[in-house]
């Protein structure tokens, strides 16, 4: 998901925009809301915070408040300036406690049940003692919902007997004892000494199910932590499922705090889940959080969720269970679940995953606005995430009350019970329970043309595997072949061996087995879309520069907008936080090199944010580089990026675009905004993402948009090499060019609203097909079916289907088949 995101980022880097930041920002309420919106205004430099529904809050000034204006986009100002307040959204469900909320602190709107108001931390907490959910707006970026969307699992249609099994362990008398147990804490008040008791206590009961990874995740001195657990995934461990409830409570005593209902049976549905499935093993990595400071407005939960997005956590979805013991006397029992229209999925998952293993359970779409619980914050940080709630209308009237107790307030076992099995089988379907998993360390680039390329892989499954179903299917440049894999004298351990190949040969492979019941995977997990590659021959530089003499590259580019940190060539001095190096004292190059680029040289042991990148945008571009004869080209550099030591990381941003064109278009490389402060190499396969052209170009971009953060950036030894056959001297036009099919990286990629794709048909040429895909296989438009074509060609799509209608934006693919060969690759459609 996070290279899709990242994409409306880089618009407003590239575009030159920056976030509003003057001494009268103000909070603003935008309304007449679509999908997309928030990606769209943070790409035009308007700092939206929040996603409430129909609305959007945002920070800007004057200038931004212009600019909105003149884009068409309707506002309203809700307070003036926003510096030294605090804001507050919550759901007010009858009108007393709106009236208790009106005369205790500056309501700003009304719409309904929604509410948002200024307060002071300290006199917006009573108000959660009084019984309203809050949410705290934090004023920082959110990260935006994408408007393309990573391809949703399928919903199943049939039941699993693991999740089966997972459903019937579930125990009503261990949850109920655990609803009791953290009642018994006397009080979970997020601060109070007996909160901190109930951690340990969950912690305990978390490594007891036999998980080893159990740790507090402490993210504030006043609050209590986190407490989580994580299973590791045996197949795709980066990718994560969360489940999470908050084990805080609150009431206007905080030395009474039952929170039997509130939030107590949420807790309990996530150690009752962590306790069943640690029993067995999944693809996916799953993790159990429970939360602190809720009750605060989703204090620990926005701590948890932004630190995941600056990582770059790969999070398929997340449940948050809050409340699921009550049901009142005059209504039925069902289940609410909450979304948001990016998780609409989710929502539809998890109703499809309850109709198969707890049909019992009636499941509807439930609503709430300003309140919410800690499944915003992931929304927030630009993940899909529910909330399991007992009523969105007639929910228990006694949370936040001494009377939060068992048999006043948590009174529904039944409810309880099935919620419960409702999220333990929707976690273990999301996560796919392990059948058949392929650990792997991908092969690299060899000069070894003599001898065949061993593929040695660890095969685990559940049910015996099919020997005639295990192998690695490779390919270079003239279709699929397959080598079969044959277990070796170590349990689980099978090898497989790719034919040597000539200088010059790009190889692609990856990895098939399938169980006996026709359980299949492959690795990497997506292919034949994706695959491992390495190249075959003699390294040669085509070039290089360590840029200890000036070489040719150019700082600037059109919307650069920095005031500070421009790049420099310079021996750099490094600036410090501490004993950590931010700006590096050292290039990387070997001595005697000295000489790379710097975001802006600083004083010998200058503190942190001397000359440090700030208020927007700086561009490093390099001299045009001739690849036309290249039959292969790998881009490697060693850069340095550091962003954390100042305020949050926000929308600050690393980029490394290519063009083939001399800067016309350009296509991403990589793009981070996660901190490392060390020289780090970085390679790419450049035909992955471009044809190869003699006007290739490329840039670094460092970008500082969000106030208060320290953004440094560096570049050093850049080169490009290629593989060529033994002998071949590595002047263009010198190199043996493969007789071979050939299917390029479309070119721009992302694009709107036209792209180029370009193949080779070698002699003496075939039927060739080249069609346009969606995620599902469909076949969107045909671009080419003709006989005989021979050589080297190009095609436009103008993001039409067959019918000459626009397509959505999204992910597609493109298929060229020749012959008995077939290659496929992506493309990514941006309206």
């Amino acid at each position: 998901m996070r290279f899709i995101w990242i994409g409306f980022i880089l618009l407003a880097l590239l575009s030159g925009t920056v976030f509003s930041g003057s001494d009268e920002r103000a909070l603003v309420l935008v309304r007449s809301k679509q999908h997309g919106t928030a990606a769209r205004l943070l790409g035009t430099g308007i700092m939206v915070v929040r996603d409430i529904g129909p609305y959007l809050l945002a920070i800007t000034d004057e200038t931004g408040r212009g600019e909105m204006q003149e884009r068409g986009i309707v506002f309203e100002i809700l307070d003036k300036n926003i510096e030294g307040h605090t804001y507050y959204t919550a759901d007010i469900r009858n009108e007393h406690l709106a009236q208790i909320a009106e005369s205790r602190v500056d309501i700003l709107k009304r719409h309904g049940r929604l509410i948002i108001f200024r307060a002071s931390p300290q006199d917006a907490e009573p108000l959660a003692a009084e019984g309203i959910e809050l949410a705290r707006v934090f004023l920082s970026p959110m990260r935006p919902i994408p408007e393309i969307r990573p391809v949703p699992p399928p919903l199943p249609t049939q039941t699993d007997p693991v999740i089966e099994a997972i459903v019937d362990s579930v125990s009503i008398d261990r949850i109920n004892t655990h609803v009791q147990r953290l009642q018994d804490f006397g009080t979970r008040y997020s601060s109070h000494d007996s909160c901190f008791a109930a951690a340990n206590w969950i912690k305990l009961q978390f490594e007891s199910s036999g998980i080893d990874s159990v740790f507090f995740h402490q993210w504030a001195a006043r609050y209590h932590p986190n407490v989580v657990a994580v299973i590791p995934g045996s197949a795709n461990p980066d990718k994560i499922v969360i489940i999470g409830g908050h084990y805080d409570s609150i009431t206007s005593d905080i030395d009474n705090c039952p929170g039997a209902d509130d939030n107590a049976s949420g807790t309990a549905c996530v150690l009752e889940c962590a306790g069943i499935l640690a029993q067995y093993d999944f693809d996916y990595t799953i993790v159990f959080i429970a939360f602190c400071a809720e009750e605060q407005g989703l204090i620990g939960s926005e701590a948890y969720a932004s630190e995941a997005a600056a990582r770059g956590d790969d999070i398929v979805g997340m449940i948050a269970v809050d409340m699921i013991g009550y049901v009142a006397s005059n209504d039925q029992l069902d289940l609410d679940i909450i979304d948001n229209t990016s998780s609409t999925w989710l929502r539809e998952h998890a109703m499809s995953v309850g109709a198969l293993y707890v049909p019992e359970l009636p499941v509807v779409h439930g609503t709430l606005t300003g309140g919410s619980s800690d499944h915003a914050s992931f929304w927030r940080n630009g993940y899909d995430a529910i909330m399991f709630f007992e009523d969105s209308d007639q929910y228990s009237p006694y949370i936040h009350t001494i009377h939060d107790i068992v048999d006043y307030s948590y009174i529904n076992h039944t409810l309880a019970e099935q919620s419960v099995k409702l999220a333990a089988a929707l976690i273990a379907d999301l996560a796919r329970p392990l059948r058949v998993a392929i650990n792997h360390t991908p092969l690299t680039h060899t000069s070894d043309e003599t001898n065949p390329y061993l593929v040695s892989t660890n095969l685990i499954s559940v049910e015996p595997l099919n020997p005639d179903s295990l192998f690695v299917r490779y390919s270079t440049g003239s279709g699929w072949q397959t080598a079969m894999l044959a277990p070796t004298a170590t349990p689980d351990a099978y090898e497989a061996l790719i034919p040597a190949q000539p200088g010059g040969t790009v190889i692609d492979y990856y990895i098939v087995a399938e169980d006996i019941i026709g359980i299949r995977a492959t690795h990497p997990d997506d292919a034949p879309i994706d695959n491992h590659t390495f190249a075959v021959g003699t390294l040669t530089t085509v070039f290089a520069d360590d840029f200890e003499i000036e070489s040719g590259w150019t700082v600037g580019d059109a919307g650069d907008d920095a005031t500070a940190g421009i790049w420099e060539r310079v021996d750099p001095n490094a600036t410090l936080e501490s004993d950590i190096e931010i700006q590096p004292e050292n290039d990387h190059t070997i001595d005697p090199g000295v000489m790379c680029f710097i975001t802006g040289q600083s004083d010998p042991g200058a503190s942190k944010s001397t000359n440090d990148v700030d208020d927007g945008a700086t561009t490093l571009l390099s001299p045009s580089i001739d690849l036309s004869a290249r039959p292969n080209a790998w881009v490697n550099y060693w850069r340095w990026y550091t962003n954390d030591a100042g305020g949050s990381p926000g929308l600050d941003y690393w980029a490394v675009d290519v063009s083939a064109d001399s800067g016309e278009t350009w296509v991403n490389l990589e793009s981070t905004n996660i901190s490392d402060a060390s020289w780090t190499r970085v390679e790419h396969n450049l035909r992955d993402y471009v044809p190869l052209t003699s006007t290739m170009m490329f840039r670094f971009v460092a970008s500082d948009e969000d106030p208060g953060s320290v953004v440094e950036a560096g570049v050093d030894d850049f080169e490009i090499v290629s593989y060529l056959e033994s002998g071949a001297s590595g002047i263009p036009g010198d190199t043996p060019q493969p007789a071979a099919v050939r299917l390029d990286q479309n070119f721009p990629n992302p694009f709107n609203p036209e792209t180029t794709i370009r193949f080779n048909i070698p002699p003496p040429g075939d039927r060739v097909t080249l069609g346009i895909y969606d995620v599902r296989g469909r076949l969107i438009n045909r671009l080419v079916d003709r006989e005989n074509i021979v050589g080297e060609r190009t095609v436009r799509w103008n993001g039409k289907d067959s019918r000459g209608s626009d397509v959505s934006s999204g992910v597609y693919f493109y298929r060229l088949r020749t012959g008995d060969q077939s290659f496929s690759k992506k493309l990514i459609l941006l309206r």
